[in-house]
């Protein structure tokens, strides 16, 4: 990894632990940098806005998810445990991201990223 990636990552990672924590609205960019130890325009150095920071992180998840699936998927068990396994990975998201993804519902029903999550799921299940 370069600098300039490590330095994505720890800006998502940190912006991630703040809207699981407060919830999308009440975290800022500058509690980000805060965090960070950085000027807030450091974080628009790397990512356009709030929102698009937050759709980055929901995205990462969701590969992280689908990955996790898969790696179920290809284990030789009976459909039945596969497809509990699968409940426990989406129960275990719900979970940790509960708080981030409550408050802001918009992305909670945004087609352009949890349709494209549905048709991506939707396979590995039916392969089961």
């Amino acid at each position: 990894m370069t600098d300039k990636s490590d330095k994505r990552e720890r800006i998502m990672e940190i912006a991630k632990k703040h809207f699981m924590e407060k919830g999308y609205y009440k975290t800022s960019i500058e509690d980000i940098a805060n965090d960070l130890g950085v000027a807030k325009g450091t974080i628009y150095l790397y990512f356009q806005s709030k929102s698009y920071l937050f759709i980055e992180i929901i995205e990462n998840e969701i590969k992280s998810i689908i990955e996790k699936m898969k790696s179920v998927r290809d284990l030789n068990l009976e459909p039945e445990e596969k497809i509990s396994k699968f409940i426990d990975i989406l129960w275990d998201l719900l979970y940790d991201a509960h708080g981030m993804m409550l408050d802001q519902k918009q992305f909670i029903t945004d087609k352009e990223i949890f349709i494209p999550f549905i048709q991506r799921i939707y396979p590995l299940i039916s392969e089961i």
